[in-house]
C-alpha cells in the first residue's frame, strides 16, 4: 500500500463546486490534518475522515509563512486586471478566488497549507493550527464550467465525529462565538479556556472501528476542549 496521510474533513467543506465561493485559497477541498482538527470544529456539526495518497501531495505550498505570502502578493501583481479589481472594485471575492486558482495552477500546486483566517479562543490556535486545501481537479486547466462532486482524492471516508458546540460568526467576521461554552471556570469564576487534548489515538480508533463495523451502526465521537 502506498504511503498515507491521514486526515479529518469536516462536512461544511466536503464539496467542492465552481458555482461556490472558493474559501481561503480557491476551490478545492478544505481539509485538516488530525493535530488541527479542533480548529475545524467552528465550521459544523459532522466530521468525515480519510485518507490521500503520498502521490497526490507532490507539489506543497507553505502560504502559512511570512516568505510564502509574500511571494503570492508579488506574484498577483502581474495579473493587472485581477489585481484592479482586487484592491479598488467591490469585487474583492470574485478576483480573490481567480487568483488563487490561477496561482495554484501555474504551479502545479496540489496542497495549499494556511492559518486559519476566522478564530475562537478555545478551537483556534492560529500560531500552531494549519488548515490545508487539496486540488481535487486537474490544475493545468480551468474547471469547466458547473462542475462539482465529491473528492476523488480523499479515500475511504467516514463519518466519525458530531461537534458538540454552536458557533455563530461576531460582526467583523473573524471570529466566532461558541455558544454552549468550552471554558471550565476556576474558584474566582474567572472564564479560562479549556485544554485541547489530543484527538488523534480516538479519532483513528473510531475511523477503523466504522471501516469494519459490517451491519452495526456508526460509532460516533463526541469531542470538545
Amino acid at each position: 500500500m502506498a504511503p498515507r496521510s491521514t486526515i479529518i474533513w469536516w462536512q461544511r467543506r466536503s464539496r467542492w463546486s465552481v458555482l461556490a465561493p472558493g474559501f481561503t485559497w480557491g476551490d478545492g477541498v478544505y481539509v485538516v490534518p488530525l493535530d488541527h482538527v479542533y480548529s475545524a470544529m467552528i465550521y459544523g456539526r459532522v466530521g468525515v475522515m480519510g485518507w490521500i495518497d503520498a502521490a497526490d501531495l507532490t507539489h506543497i505550498y507553505d502560504a502559512a509563512e511570512p516568505i510564502g505570502l509574500a511571494l503570492y502578493q508579488e506574484w498577483i501583481q502581474f495579473k493587472p486586471g485581477l489585481f484592479t479589481l482586487l484592491t479598488t472594485t467591490v469585487h474583492s471575492q470574485f478576483a480573490n478566488r481567480r487568483l488563487r486558482n490561477a496561482f495554484r495552477r501555474r504551479f502545479d500546486l496540489n496542497v495549499v497549507c494556511f492559518r486559519p483566517d476566522e478564530f475562537n479562543r478555545a478551537y483556534v490556535q492560529p500560531s500552531t493550527d494549519r488548515w490545508w486545501v487539496v486540488s481535487d481537479f486537474a490544475v493545468s486547466g480551468p474547471l469547466a464550467a458547473g462542475k462539482v462532486g465529491f473528492s476523488k482524492k480523499i479515500r475511504d471516508c467516514e463519518l466519525i465525529a458530531v461537534g458538540t458546540e454552536e458557533f455563530i460568526a461576531g460582526p467583523s467576521g473573524l471570529f466566532r462565538q461558541d455558544q454552549i461554552g468550552p471554558y471550565v471556570s476556576s474558584p474566582a469564576t474567572v472564564r479560562v479556556p479549556a485544554a485541547r487534548p489530543s484527538l488523534a489515538a480516538a479519532l483513528m480508533q473510531t475511523y477503523a472501528t466504522n471501516r469494519t463495523r459490517g451491519p452495526n451502526p456508526l460509532t460516533f465521537l463526541l469531542p470538545k476542549p
